[in-house]
């Protein structure tokens, strides 16, 4: 779930007759309209959206960007708030029940990451981590094979986007330079980063789990 404003807000789910499940409300929650198939896409077999701790829907703006996983893996973009939708195709990691994005994160309306992989080989950093210049548009990968392994969610800080956390269970991994590259600093199991607004607090919660880290104290060399 994601909201644009107060009023306006997001679901996604797995596919249900064909098409990929949006739903939309418009009064704060108290209703919500299935995005009918002729306007949200249809899914391609195997395709459907991670439980990955929320990481693999995000809005900026207007727009709001999904990320399905599985088989098929693509971005679905909106600009005018669920009206109508585009789909993209991706590099990353797709074939498998268990491939593809698990989460993803927007510095701003045009440059994002986008993180997952194969979650049945967690170690395995090849085609895992893509970003994007332009939207969702178009997409390249990152950090080939001197980045994390799979992980389930990516965050960018919210005062410098050029800090970036990846977590998942094996691990948390930290960039100061947009992603290019990386330094692992925990191996504790993280399903989830979250950053406080000012950007000084890390939240990281895993199994039966939740920590509260300084960032100076991961993020300084």
């Amino acid at each position: 779930m994601a909201w644009w404003n107060e009023r306006e807000g997001l679901v996604f789910g797995d596919p249900v007759e064909e098409c990929l499940t949006l739903l939309i409300t418009r009064d704060g929650g108290q209703t919500w309209t299935p995005t009918p198939c002729n306007i949200a896409p249809i899914a391609q077999t195997g395709e459907a959206g991670f439980a990955a701790s929320n990481g693999n829907i995000c809005v900026q703006g207007d727009t709001a960007w999904v990320f399905s996983g599985g088989t098929a893996s693509r971005c679905l973009r909106s600009t005018d708030r669920g009206l109508s939708w585009d789909v993209f195709e991706l590099p990353i990691r797709q074939g498998e029940a268990m491939t593809g994005v698990f989460g993803a994160s927007f510095a701003n309306a045009r440059r994002g990451l986008a993180i997952g992989g194969n979650w049945e080989h967690p170690d395995d950093n090849f085609g895992n981590l893509i970003a994007t210049r332009d939207g969702g548009e178009t997409w390249r990968l990152l950090a080939e094979g001197t980045g994390p392994g799979y992980r389930s969610c990516i965050v960018h800080h919210p005062r410098n986007s050029q800090q970036v956390v990846a977590s998942g269970f094996q691990g948390v991994d930290v960039s100061l330079d947009g992603g290019r590259t990386w330094r692992h600093v925990s191996d504790s199991s993280r399903y989830v980063a979250r950053f406080s607004p000012s950007g000084r607090t890390l939240w990281l919660a895993g199994k039966r789990s939740l920590s509260r880290v300084s960032w100076d104290a991961i993020s300084l060399p």
